[in-house]
């Protein structure tokens, strides 16, 4: 009963999408081995990526900001000829070298999250 009632509070959590629950729930809810519960309504994969990609990145507001100066982020060299792309492999085998249990910073997303 007791696991039940874990199992129903974390689709809860999931259901809800911010970045504090989620991340939580990822935590404690092995996902690896139990499909993630729908999101929002959404049941298929695109729309659980969708209804997270919103809760971890929401729009931002901006209105009355003013932009940068054009010239203030300028380079005196171009490097572009001296970086490559990142891949997701080498992405994943940095993020797997990481402890999964140390805090997410400033922004709360969890290694495990990435």
């Amino acid at each position: 009963m007791v696991c039940n009632a874990k199992t129903a509070y974390r689709i809860h959590q999931l259901e809800a999408a911010s970045t504090r629950t989620v991340s939580k729930t990822i935590r404690h809810h092995n996902t690896h081995h139990r499909p993630i519960p729908p999101l929002e309504g959404q049941s298929d994969f695109q729309g659980k990526c969708d209804a997270l990609r919103t809760a971890l990145f929401p729009e931002i507001n901006t209105e009355g900001w003013t932009p940068l100066p054009p010239n203030l982020l300028t380079s005196k060299k171009d490097l572009r000829h001296h970086t490559r792309d990142v891949t997701a492999k080498e992405i994943q085998l940095a993020l797997s070298h990481l402890k999964y249990s140390t805090s997410g910073g400033p922004d709360s997303i969890t290694y495990d999250t990435l």
